[in-house]
């Protein structure tokens, strides 16, 4: 009855335009949609032909493409024309793939946008259909590099103006847009979105809108976004820490392939625990990856007396940790004499994985030739380190009282191989010596027995040093005195000294300068022959 009475009116109206020698124009065409081929942005349109017409039903359709003039402004221009389908079919289609010169481009580089028109009798063509434009995904879209996202954002559809639903973002990590799944579904007036992603990575992304209440969907150009970061160091490495007596100083290794730019050398009071966080110190910070050594001198004398536990940190462009090197800790070293030993202390050397360490207790010694240092003890065990030297077997052989230590840990892997060297400061005692003094002379005598002389009075000193010796009778009186000789009973008038007791007075000065005076009496007396 509706059609019947729509025809009516058709005819009518035709009756009236050929009346007026007016040839009728057919309906435009029902533009439902238009998508995107993601991968290559070439454009496929969906329409319906107009509601039948005995007079004015359309010969076919005209395709006009939003195309820029000589002067640059965008006009209608006819690129096609679609025959009527055979069968009757009101569904029609077309795929764009002419884009062999600019500006006939693709909707890979930036929104396309189409008309529609039916073609009439003569080439009369019907009224336009509103323009319908391509999603069109930003190749601008950015990756956040501190907040590990994408920021996606695109041109809205064009043609559905508020009846968009939604949009689907798919995301891919290969540029096979059908095995792309969704990452976020947004509402239909939103065009961006944060994306959450790993970095270091490729993602391919398109935009896939729908229309309310219908299946129609539209789907955009495909997009690639790395969310590459600068490289980061493959290994940092504290390799020694060496002391000195106002200083530790560092060295390390940085793989100097990163593309970080900011490092920092990080002293703990503490080992790897939570109370170290509170007790770390930003001790110097640089941006190129070859550097290789650092002299702490800060604290130096809690340096001397505490062990400090040092890595090197490796910060990305958002200043966000990313690398630490191995946390190591300076070795100090303590001795303690008693009598003619020295008890020598040392710390061990901290180790987060547990590996092997080995520790060495050098000596260094002085006899007349000069210095000489020895290994004097060794062990791989990590606690109690200490070690009593006994010098007895070095008094009087003419060796200086200054005797030196440091100690040395050793850090290994599992295949033996040294990863690091902790080295104490060099810690030197001086022994006192013990002074021994004849108590009498006979300066007629020729007897001798080892290094001595019964016709000498000279001090027996079990190391190595100077001294000077006065003389005094028994009124005080100086009869002689000399500087590093011993007393041969004449007086300093040339005359051999009378029997009887004097005094001495021995001043024996050690390499510091610390000076040791020791006073007593010598008797002088003859023997038979005398």
């Amino acid at each position: 009855m509706v059609r019947g009475i729509v025809l009516f009116f058709s005819l009518i109206y035709s009756f009236l335009l050929f009346g007026q020698g007016t040839q009728p124009k057919p309906q435009p065409p029902i533009f439902q949609r238009l998508t995107l081929d993601p991968s290559t942005g070439i454009p496929t349109l969906y329409w319906q032909a107009p509601p039948f017409s005995p007079i004015q039903n359309p010969t076919g359709f005209i395709i006009y493409k939003r195309l820029p003039n000589e002067i640059g402004n965008p006009q209608n221009t006819p690129i096609a024309t679609v025959n009527l389908n055979s069968d009757s079919n009101p569904l029609y289609s077309y795929t764009d793939t002419e884009f062999s010169s600019p500006p006939h481009l693709s909707g890979l580089n930036g929104r396309v946008e189409y008309l529609l028109a039916s073609d009439g009798i003569n080439n009369e063509p019907s009224q336009l259909t509103s323009t319908h434009g391509s999603i069109y995904l930003d190749k601008t879209s950015t990756y956040d590099k501190c907040a590990n996202k994408l920021n996606v954002r695109w041109l809205h559809y064009l043609g559905w103006g508020n009846r968009i639903e939604k949009y689907d973002v798919y995301m891919g990590n290969t540029p096979v847009w059908e095995s792309m799944t969704i990452a976020k579904t947004v509402s239909g007036n939103v065009n961006q979105v944060l994306i959450a992603v790993e970095a270091n990575s490729v993602y391919y992304l398109y935009v896939e809108a729908k229309k309310s209440d219908s299946d129609f969907t539209s789907k955009s150009n495909l997009i690639r976004i790395s969310t590459e970061m600068p490289a980061w160091p493959t290994f940092l490495n504290v390799d020694s820490i060496i002391s000195g007596n106002q200083q530790n100083y560092l060295h390390f290794t940085i793989d100097t392939t990163t593309e970080l730019r900011k490092f920092e050398v990080i002293r703990w009071e503490k080992a790897d625990s939570m109370a170290s966080i509170f007790t770390a110190k930003n001790l110097h910070s640089f941006t190129n990856p070859k550097t290789s050594s650092f002299s702490d001198t800060t604290d130096s004398w809690s340096a001397r007396t505490r062990p400090f536990y040092y890595r090197i940190n490796a910060y990305d462009i958002c200043n966000r940790l990313v690398r630490v090197s191995n946390l190591s800790n300076s070795t100090t070293i303590r001795v303690v004499t008693r009598g003619i030993k020295n008890e020598i202390r040392w710390d061990s050397l901290y180790s987060k994985n547990a590996n092997p360490r080995k520790y060495f207790l050098y000596r260094t010694f002085y006899p007349s030739s000069g210095a000489e240092t020895e290994l004097i003890f060794e062990t791989d065990q990590n606690i109690d380190l200490n070690y009593v030297d006994d010098l007895s077997p070095f008094k009087g052989l003419g060796y200086s009282g200054n005797f030196c230590y440091y100690a040395e840990a050793k850090e290994f892997n599992s295949n033996d191989s040294l990863l690091l060297v902790s080295r104490s400061r060099t810690v030197c005692v001086e022994m006192t010596p013990d002074i021994v003094m004849p108590n009498a002379i006979d300066p007629t005598s020729n007897f001798s027995q080892g290094q001595g002389a019964r016709n000498l009075f000279v001090p027996t000193i079990s190391f190595e040093a100077t001294y000077s010796m006065l003389i005094y009778n028994r009124w005080g009186e100086i009869v002689f005195q000399s500087n590093n000789s011993g007393w041969n009973g004449y007086l300093l008038n040339g005359k051999i000294a009378p029997e009887g007791t004097y005094v001495y007075k021995v001043e024996v000065e050690l390499e510091s300068k610390r000076k040791i005076v020791k006073t007593g009496n010598v008797t002088v007396l003859y023997g038979k022959n005398h």
